[in-house]
């Protein structure tokens, strides 16, 4: 999963995406935990010129929308976790984390060992 939120975090942050947009989706996400967030995403990517305050808006909106369908799209039966990894990517993205060290770094055995775990609770569920 840390290799996953770094992932989303450095994709948005080289897209200069603006991160209270992000958080704008996040709530969404939280609110409706719904299957439809990536329909909700390509209307908002689509149409972002009819609903944003400034002329980047469709930019920030379509890269939200090619993030996340790059990296959350096997995890849209699990809302909970999307929005967890959502969550932890905008924390990155606004500390400029991602921007300065491209490659995550997974620091010590423990962190390998979390991440092992919490990739196998995660699993997509198989249709």
């Amino acid at each position: 999963m840390i290799v996953l939120v770094h992932a989303i975090a450095r994709d948005l942050s080289l897209s200069d995406t603006d991160p209270n947009e992000v958080k704008k989706i996040l709530e969404y996400l939280r609110k409706f935990q719904s299957k439809n967030f990536f329909q909700y995403l390509k209307i908002l990517a689509k149409n972002g010129d009819r609903v944003g305050h400034s002329k980047k808006t469709v930019a920030y909106y379509s890269a939200i929308e090619t993030a996340c369908k790059k990296h959350l799209q096997e995890y849209q039966d699990q809302p909970q976790l999307m929005l967890n990894i959502l969550a932890q990517s905008i924390i990155k993205s606004r500390l400029g984390e991602a921007k300065r060290n491209p490659t995550p770094i997974i620091s010590n055995y423990l962190n390998l060992i979390l991440w092992a775990i919490i990739k196998h609770r995660h699993k997509p569920k198989k249709k």
